[in-house]
């Protein structure tokens, strides 16, 4: 890791007479991911951003096509609306929604106090922005230590305040938006209606979705009042993961025991979700040089889970509140928060008779309350060195009780808490190159649904708090058109949280000894230049990740001899290459290269490589209609066969959930 980081210098240093003069700075995009509110090129961490013109340009049918081009990021598929987030191993608990991940919408908490989120319910239609803060971040925002994912809706001032657009593709598939915004000096308002869906390249693959956002922001001299709404409404089917030998001989087919709508022993398998939540947050500068937050919400949600082994009703009410206070003195600058997520969540178990309830089994109603504390520093100090440090205090409360069953049982409420903490030092040189240190921990509590998982399955495993102890060091190079970022981490995980499955397909959760991270994350961007008036780079973006993930102690592993964890490949690279032509073609191509990667603990058995690549255009017409621009999109443009989202660890070694062909989309958008 040395040899590599004294590489990436030797390179820096030799490529940075090459950039030219330009009126847009990539150093200059502001984030606000560390409370700091400093640029990319300045924070000492490992970021990710993604404006809404990248959105409109890679976004089709899937979030896949934007997540999968950022280094140490990729967003797995089993199938359609079913999405997990992998930010450094994030993804190994996650059968179902989106943990150890922290997700905001608006400064709004998505996740919940168990630590879930309902990622497919997002319109990413409505995205202004994305930003990813990879690494822990529970000192600052909580229980989870794989990242923080901040979203955004648009925000810019625009004459055009009305928006429609159309895309229909191959399988059946479409999607439609309305859209309305009004922004000046005064106010900001953002409404979104969109739906979509389609049929699915697998049999038992449908997928519906409605949703609609609203955002209002109103600005006055010394405060920001803001609501944020949002109302989803999702359907998909869930075919089921196969064997290698179903897989490659019948690979549109849905698991046997799913089984086709059509079939009479079909258990109709699927997830039929409504959600709605609604936000207000303040900012205000107070006296005395005082700047305070707020943000509280409320939000109701129902699921309804027909599986292979039963049906599930769950029905939860979530609330949240958050605020914080800082305070400039000269180079310092301090800041002290809360947060406090809390949830009242009935689970309603029945038999599945072929998509519809039957006999109850029982009922566990639980309780979560999520709460941490915070505080940070940010000191300027001379020569341009800054230091950031945070600590937090994180407690996580829960109990629950069953009923309807013969094994009825209450759980005492139970607590656990856990102080972690952030550091970092890092140097600018200049206005282009910035190098910094960090080291950090996280935590990321067990939910209660795992631990009645466990009462359920008669594991009596007592299941405790993952820990997470993170070094990395990194380098940002920035001028004019071109940047370059690269980040070499180590991180080392105790008692980490596995999914496991019973021959039964029942789901427990045992804890790991130790898993031993490192990494390296590269990137290279070069955008926004001119070569000619009828040629534009938008962008060229160039990732590479590389992963040596171990795990110590475990099902089917030895202590003596480490296994590589599922899901993480050693080796990732992400191509995007963007061009303007005539000022009227947008031409976008995305390539994701991924290594083969253990798909259970033991690695026995591995997934395919993977070497995909879409492609997009946009037109417009400048000297009809400026405001009518009309896209094509192929995805998979190569043909291959592969599986975008792997069940690990699955029972029967039914890993695979195959991947739609070659695919083809229309669509227009009109502003007015």
């Amino acid at each position: 890791m040395g040899k590599a980081f004294r590489l990436i210098f030797c390179l820096l240093l030799s490529i940075k007479g090459i950039s030219q003069d330009s009126t847009k700075v990539l150093a200059a995009l502001e984030v606000s991911g560390l409370e700091t509110k400093l640029s990319r090129f300045k924070s000492p961490a490992a970021l990710n951003f993604i404006k809404k013109d990248k959105i409109n340009r890679l976004a089709l049918f899937s979030p896949a096509t934007v997540f999968n081009t950022l280094s140490g990021v990729r967003l797995e598929e089993r199938s359609p609306g079913s999405y997990r987030i992998n930010i450094r191993g994030s993804s190994l608990r996650s059968p179902f929604g989106v943990r150890n991940v922290k997700m905001y919408y608006n400064n709004i908490p998505l996740t919940d106090a168990s630590g879930n989120t309902y990622f497919n319910l997002q319109d990413f239609s409505a995205l202004g922005s994305i930003e990813i803060l990879r690494g822990p971040s529970s000192s600052l925002y909580g229980s989870g230590y794989g990242g923080v994912i901040l979203l955004k809706t648009p925000s810019e001032n625009s004459k055009k305040k009305w928006n429609i657009g159309s895309d229909i593709g191959r399988y059946g598939y479409i999607q439609s938006k309305v859209q309305y915004k009004n922004a000046d000096q005064k106010k900001n308002t953002f409404i979104s209606l969109q739906q979509m869906g389609g049929n699915g390249y697998r049999d038992q693959s449908k997928l519906n979705r409605y949703s609609l956002v609203f955002s209002h922001d109103v600005f006055k001299k010394k405060n920001t009042w803001s609501v944020f709404s949002y109302f989803s409404d999702i359907g998909y089917q869930t075919p089921g993961g196969l064997t290698l030998i179903q897989k490659n001989n019948t690979p549109q087919a849905s698991r046997p025991a799913a089984g086709s709508f059509l079939s009479t022993k079909a258990q109709k398998t699927g997830i039929y979700q409504r959600q709605a939540l609604i936000g207000i947050s303040e900012n205000s500068k107070l006296k005395y040089g005082i700047e305070g937050n707020f943000a509280s919400s409320i939000s109701i949600s129902n699921l309804k889970n027909p599986a292979l082994t039963n049906y599930e009703n769950r029905f939860e009410t979530n609330t949240s509140y958050r605020f914080d206070f800082s305070k400039s003195f000269k180079s310092l600058k301090t800041w002290i928060g809360i947060e406090q997520l809390n949830q009242f969540a009935k689970f309603s178990i029945y038999v599945n008779d072929k998509g519809n309830k039957g006999t109850q089994r029982y009922q566990d109603r639980i309780n979560t309350n999520a709460n941490f504390v915070f505080s940070q520093i940010g000191w300027q100090l001379p020569y341009q060195f800054n230091l950031e440090g945070s600590v937090g205090y994180n407690i996580l409360n829960f109990d629950a009780k069953r009923t309807l069953s013969t094994a009825d049982y209450k759980q005492d409420p139970k607590a656990s808490t856990k102080l972690t903490s952030r550091i970092s030092l890092n140097k600018i040189f200049g206005e282009s190159l910035n190098i910094y240190v960090r080291f950090s921990s996280g935590t990321n509590f067990p939910t209660a649904q795992e631990h009645v998982a466990n009462l359920l399955n008669q594991t009596n495993v007592p299941l405790n708090a993952e820990f997470a102890k993170n070094r990395e060091v990194g380098l940002k190079f920035s001028k004019s058109h071109f940047a370059f970022e690269s980040t070499l981490f180590n991180q080392k995980i105790s008692n980490r949280i596995l999914r496991q499955i019973t021959t039964a397909d029942q789901e427990y959760f045992i804890n790991l000894n130790l898993i031993d991270q490192k990494g390296l994350e590269s990137s290279v961007r070069f955008q926004n230049y001119k070569f000619h008036k009828s040629l534009v780079l938008n962008e060229f973006n160039l990732n590479y990740s590389w992963s040596d993930f171990l795990a110590y102690g475990g099902t089917g592993l030895s202590s003596a001899k480490p296994k590589n964890i599922i899901g993480v490949p050693k080796h990732n690279v992400s191509i995007v290459l963007s061009l303007k032509l005539w000022n009227a073609l947008d031409l976008n191509f995305d390539q994701n290269f991924l290594s083969k990667f253990p798909l259970n603990d033991a690695n026995t058995f591995l997934s395919d490589r993977l070497n995909l690549s879409n492609l997009t255009a946009l037109f417009n017409f400048p000297k009809v209609d400026d405001n009518l621009k009309v896209k094509f999109g192929v995805l998979n443009l190569g043909n291959v066969k592969y599986v975008a989202g792997y069940d690990y660890n699955a029972a029967g070694n039914r890993f695979y959930n195959p991947s739609p062909p070659r695919t083809m989309f229309v669509g227009f958008t009109l502003d007015f």
